[in-house]
């Protein structure tokens, strides 16, 4: 066998490295693509917000997607943790409602009893100084 090498030349070699650094580029952003249209499942639908994040001229899609990917996820996370806070607020508000509506219904036990209490103390003080 014989070892045959293709040479090519300088021009045609630059060429065929960008090329190469594209579609690597372009895999990533299908990857990040990707990754952002499953994390947009998790989001509901409600009007856009405005960008925060400013991309000099020089940035390149893959570089912009690596860079949000992580802060949606963070955010996602963020909204996440919150509304399991506001859940557990929500149950505490309910415990707690269901504590003053125990209280209530004891005050007013308490306060009929003792009333029944009084009106017994009077009703016995009348009928002993009425003899």
């Amino acid at each position: 066998m014989s070892n045959s090498e293709v040479i090519v030349s300088s021009d045609l070699s630059d060429l065929i490295k960008k090329r190469e650094k594209l579609w690597t580029e372009f895999d990533q952003s299908q990857s990040f693509a990707s990754t952002l249209h499953n994390l947009s499942a998790q989001i509901p639908n409600c009007a856009p917000a405005e960008p925060q994040l400013k991309f000099g001229a020089g940035s390149n899609a893959p570089f912009e997607l690596q860079t949000i990917v992580p802060k949606v996820r963070e955010r996602i996370d963020e909204v996440k943790r919150l509304k399991l806070e506001m859940e557990e607020s929500y149950g505490e508000i309910a415990t707690i409602k269901q504590k003053q509506k125990t209280i209530v219904i004891g005050m007013v036990i308490a306060g009929a009893a003792l009333f029944l209490i009084l009106v017994i103390v009077i009703l016995v003080l009348l009928s002993s100084s009425a003899s």
